[in-house]
């Protein structure tokens, strides 16, 4: 892939992810147990304040989506797609064990689907990135 097809992607990626991680850390701080109760997970006091950490945490994983969208810095990108392959293999593997304990229902599947979606995206970013010149 040519650089500049490649910065046409991370910019489309890094917006994707901006959007995506914007519109659940918005929903995990405003309707954390709704959030809860659809995946299972007890509504109590301690699961929203985690929750409601969680999307604190997605509001700044948006922030850096959206202002590195646009460098053109391989350093800079990389480390971000190391960044969401460690965090999301990590919320995978979390995500399984919950649903497999039954602390989650079945609907976590939906969440460890796009975690590990997440995943596959960044290896795919990673592996694309054409090598310095």
């Amino acid at each position: 892939m040519s650089a500049a097809g490649y910065h046409s992607l991370w910019k489309k990626y890094a917006y994707f992810q901006a959007v995506l991680t914007t519109g659940l850390g918005v929903g995990c701080l405003a309707v954390p147990g709704l959030i809860n109760g659809l995946i299972g997970l007890d509504p109590g006091s301690s699961t929203t304040v985690l929750l409601r950490t969680f999307g604190a945490s997605l509001l700044f994983v948006a922030i850096l989506h959206a202002t590195l969208a646009s460098t053109d810095d391989r350093g800079s990108i990389r480390g971000l797609l190391y960044a969401n392959l460690v965090e999301d293999g990590i919320l995978t593997l979390l995500s399984v064990a919950a649903i497999l304990s039954g602390v989650m229902n079945g609907l976590g599947w939906l969440l460890a689907g796009a975690f590990g979606f997440e995943v596959v995206a960044a290896i795919v970013m990673l592996v694309s990135m054409p090598k310095a010149p």
